[in-house]
């Protein structure tokens, strides 16, 4: 399937009394697998001249290929 995406996410949380009560730490991994895939796109119609004088319909498809692996980091802090 083109479109099945992997992703993987991992959270570390440390909590303790205090000032700062929370720590959270979190990493992730987008498009695990590095799946080519396009979610949307359009199509761009225009009219060409013809041999015969007339206006030929053409269609040009264009996609927006979507982001390859990438990661992410976080850090949330609770007081």
């Amino acid at each position: 399937d083109p479109y099945f995406i992997n992703d993987a996410r991992l959270y570390l949380t440390w909590n303790q009394p205090g000032p700062l009560r929370g720590l959270r730490f979190s990493f992730s991994v987008e498009n695990a697998l590095d799946v080519n895939y396009s979610a949307n796109g359009y199509v761009f119609a225009f009219n060409t001249p013809s041999e015969s004088g007339g206006a030929q319909l053409q269609r040009a498809p264009y996609v927006y290929p979507q982001a390859g692996r990438h990661y992410m980091a976080g850090l949330q802090l609770q007081f």
